[in-house]
């Protein structure tokens, strides 16, 4: 019975050891708090803890608080959500930057006639055509040709016969295009540029693969530019050198690019637009002439002004080394490799992504781009395959060609745009005769020419600088401000945080240790003594008011004087 009596008082005790060891805890902990409210420099606590508020008083200043620290948290996650989902910056850097620092606009000029009638019909004279085939049928399937470029697939019996005839001669269909296609001395009779004419425009313009068949372009960057050599003649323009690009030094028609084009109607044959006509595009140096390019179509005896204003958008080097593609949604022209080009810029990668989806699809390489090795190229039969590849009804289960399908496309941190207006009046010979570009052309029929000044409209232009949104120390400084708004939060309240609930408790329950080892146990320190015999040390429960303010309160009421007795007085 003692034993188990004893067992029980054991029990006992250690539950009540835990009870007072929680209390204490929790005392201490609310004496910090208490001390933290009334000392720390952040906004409203002291108005908490101070003696002598009114219960309602404490529950504004507690509501108002935690409604700040709300505000403060929401605020704060919103600037750094923004940072995060916006980490570069595009600003306006300088409106005055010189035309001699922009590269050039490529013009290239795509006749709207892809096949010369005189051209087809020689090269049918000399094939050797199949039984029953005469020279007639085959100059007429040769009118189909155009189907390579723009598939439509409507008469596909043509597209067979033509295919075996080009197969029975070894002939490809790319070889095909481009004997029938005019050469670029043929389509351009007479050039000018920087004020110098060309004796022969091949000078300045080179044939190329654009989107639109064979055209003739002007100072475009392919990978076959490096293994063209520049040709100099006497009295003539020097062509772009291998490798660069060119620049002006001045604004206005004169100093730009002028040329005299020459359409041939009666020559025409199969064409990709319903009239007499060419089309001018302009397109940075790097891209390839496609879709994108700013176009122009230019009809027949007319005279167009083509002008255009550049804007530059450069990235700072902090910008390439500090994010990584992903975070900045943009490539440099040397962190992707492109077989078919020689710079990648989102054109060239879309285009790219949809000769490769053909080449997924139909089996065969597009002959409209440029040619890389150990591919097929699409000949007649693959005609159908590409019509229903990118018509509007798209084949089940094919995704569209749009950004989403090609997922490496993205865009470019550097480039140069192009801002273009043009305007156009009728072609006359004899309304300016003092005009050296046209003379000699007088006798010629205007009706079957073209006159086009390519040129800048401004000799100053916008340069755009691409820079990190916020670095690290730009957010830290906004969410400081953000939170020292709100709150009143600091790095130094956040070290009184550490302090009061960390360091002051251990320091103070190390001195309670100290003080209670030199002080008897049935002893009283004057605080606690003042505290009980004084009324003034009974405040609210609320706040915890420390013991050494308690004392000198209780000395003070101590000290008070009685109020002294009234003494009645007798008369004599």
């Amino acid at each position: 019975m003692r034993a188990a009596e004893t067992d029980d008082n054991v029990g006992a005790a250690g539950t009540t050891q835990r009870h007072l060891g929680a209390k204490l805890c929790k005392d201490a902990l609310r004496r910090q708090a208490v001390e933290f409210c009334l000392q720390t420099g952040m906004h409203g606590y002291k108005y908490i803890a101070q003696p002598g508020k009114h219960g309602v008083e404490r529950v504004f200043w507690v509501v108002a608080v935690a409604v700040s620290m709300v505000a403060a948290v929401w605020t704060m996650l919103f600037a750094y959500d923004f940072n995060q989902s916006h980490r570069t910056l595009l600003a306006v850097d300088t409106t005055h930057h010189p035309l001699w620092r922009v590269h050039v606009p490529a013009v290239t000029v795509c006749p709207s006639n892809k096949v010369l009638r005189s051209r087809a019909a020689q090269l049918i004279s000399a094939m050797r055509l199949p039984d029953g085939v005469t020279e007639e049928d085959a100059l007429q399937d040769m009118a189909k040709l155009v189907e390579i470029i723009l598939p439509r697939a409507v008469n596909t019996s043509n597209l067979e016969r033509l295919q075996a005839i080009l197969d029975a001669n070894k002939m490809s269909v790319d070889q095909v295009m481009w004997m029938v296609s005019p050469s670029c001395d043929e389509l351009l009779v007479k050039c000018r540029w920087k004020r110098k004419l060309c004796s022969r425009c091949s000078d300045l313009f080179r044939k190329v693969r654009t989107s639109y068949g064979y055209c003739c372009s002007f100072n475009y960057l392919d990978r076959e530019q490096d293994t063209i050599k520049t040709r100099t003649h006497a009295g003539g323009c020097v062509g772009t050198a291998p490798g660069s690009v060119q620049r002006l030094s001045a604004c206005g028609s004169a100093d730009g690019l002028s040329m005299a084009v020459y359409v041939q109607p009666s020559n025409y044959f199969a064409s990709i637009v319903p009239s007499y006509s060419v089309m001018v595009l302009l397109h940075s140096a790097l891209q390839f002439p496609d879709e994108s390019a700013h176009t122009k179509v230019i009809g027949t005896g007319t005279i167009s002004l083509i002008s255009y204003v550049a804007e530059v958008t450069e990235a700072t080097d902090r910008l390439r080394r500090s994010l990584d593609p992903r975070e900045r949604k943009c490539l440099f022209s040397d962190e992707t490799y492109l077989p078919m080009y020689r710079n990648f810029t989102f054109g060239n990668c879309m285009a790219s992504c949809k000769a490769n989806m053909t080449m997924e699809v139909c089996g065969c390489f597009p002959i409209t781009f440029p040619h890389v090795l150990n591919r097929k190229l699409c000949n007649l039969l693959d005609v159908p395959c590409q019509a229903a590849l990118f018509s509007p009804t798209w084949p089940v289960g094919r995704k569209p060609l749009n950004v989403t399908s090609c997922p490496r496309c993205k865009a470019t941190c550097e480039h140069v745009q192009y801002i273009v207006k043009s305007s156009t009046g009728g072609l006359n010979w004899t309304t300016d005769p003092g005009n050296y570009f046209v003379s000699g052309m007088s006798d010629r029929n205007a009706s079957e020419y073209a006159i086009v000044h390519v040129y800048a409209r401004r000799s100053i232009t916008t340069r755009n600088k691409m820079d990190r949104h916020l670095l690290t120390e730009d957010l830290l400084g906004s969410l400081g401000g953000l939170s020292g708004l709100f709150v009143g939060f600091s790095l130094v309240a956040g070290f009184e945080c550490v302090y009061f609930f960390t360091i002051r408790p251990c320091f103070r329950t190390q001195r309670g240790i100290n003080t209670a080892s030199s002080t008897p146990w049935n002893s009283k320190s004057s605080e606690e003594k003042a505290h009980q015999r004084s009324p003034a040390g009974r405040i609210s429960p609320f706040v915890l008011v420390p013991p050494r303010i308690l004392a000198l309160r209780a000395d003070a009421v101590g000290r008070r004087r009685p109020p002294r007795p009234f003494k009645a007085t007798v008369g004599q």
